[in-house]
């Protein structure tokens, strides 16, 4: 004698809202036993089926999607469930299975083989021989080194791709180590906000990209930082000074500058508004000598040069030589 069919019909409504508020499917059984109705899970899966009530999300791997998990992969170094979470707010139509199944069917796996890890060590070696790579990657540290590789899709434990990386730039990494625990020495402000060191750095001029940079000489933190084909012209700098002064709501007591053009609004604009609130001379709250004895703003100019701009600067003689930088 062939079992009973059971009719679901009569409560599509209470499962469906039951399901909605993401019941599982033990919680939906118990539900029709209370309503004295005993069936198999498989039963009960077959129904929702019919119903379209389907949790399983079927993950359509475009190129768009593709070409996204790897973007997130390398670029941004997300986890799967933050890549899913990502993909989904953008609307797309993925899971976490398949997600991970696209990563290991092109060999990104989160803890690479012996093989891979030797066949990435090959490419970052042919990397490293190329001397315009090697010029953008010889000031990196440990953990910039590594993001950068992995922005170029290297997919190499960070550990592994610096041991590489101390056997092509050894110099470096020795002078990078030399300068770790070096204490400055010199003058000291008595607190912040006393004095601000201002100095303009064109250095990569020839790329069109001009810098105007302010530093608090207590601190070291960086009141402002400009940066724009003419961002040291008097009008620019003045403007630049009086929304930094706006932001705070103060200003220091002393600024210290060079004799340059474009200092000639600046100075005056810190001078007048000093005059609201204490009566002194020009030369107790602008300080003018040369660039090379600011000292504060030149520091951050030298870790600005070894940790960014660098490779941009010695990599300027071989693009004019190729005729392709014209000025």
């Amino acid at each position: 004698m062939p079992r009973p069919a059971f009719d679901l019909e009569p409560f599509r409504g209470a499962l469906t809202a039951l399901w909605e508020q993401n019941a599982t499917n033990p919680a939906l059984l118990q539900y029709l036993e209370s309503q004295d109705v005993v069936i198999s899970l498989a039963t009960l899966k077959r129904w929702l089926r019919k119903w379209e009530l389907q949790r399983q999300v079927r993950t359509a791997m475009t190129i768009e999607v593709q070409d996204q998990i790897r973007h997130l992969y390398f670029e941004l170094a997300l986890t799967d469930q933050e890549i899913l979470a990502e993909l989904t707010s953008q609307g797309c139509s993925v899971s976490l299975t398949g997600i991970r199944s696209f990563r290991r069917s092109i060999r990104l796996l989160r803890r690479p083989t012996a093989d891979q890890v030797e066949h990435e060590v090959a490419r970052l070696r042919q990397f490293f021989d190329d001397k315009q790579r090697s010029v953008e990657v010889k000031s990196f540290g440990r953990r910039s080194l590594h993001t950068f590789l992995r922005q170029e899709n290297f997919n190499i434990p960070r550990d592994i791709a610096f041991e590489v990386y101390k056997t092509y730039f050894a110099d470096e990494v020795e002078r990078r180590r030399q300068h770790a625990d070096r204490r400055r020495g010199g003058w000291c402000p008595p607190g912040p906000n006393f004095i601000w060191c201002f100095d303009g750095y064109m250095k990569l001029q020839l790329w069109g990209i001009e810098v105007y940079a302010g530093i608090d000489a207590y601190s070291r933190c960086i009141v402002w930082a400009h940066v724009g084909y003419s961002a040291k012209t008097a009008w620019n700098v003045f403007r630049q000074y009086l929304i930094a002064a706006e932001r705070y709501q103060y200003i220091p007591q002393l600024i210290r500058l060079d004799r340059g053009g474009e200092t000639v609004l600046f100075s005056g604009a810190h001078f007048w508004m000093s005059l609201g609130s204490r009566n002194i001379p020009f030369s107790e709250c602008v300080i003018y000598g040369m660039s090379i004895h600011n000292t504060r703003i030149e520091a951050w100019w030298s870790q600005l040069c070894r940790g960014t701009s660098g490779r941009w600067i010695v990599s300027v003689p071989c693009i004019q030589a190729s005729s392709v930088l014209i000025r």
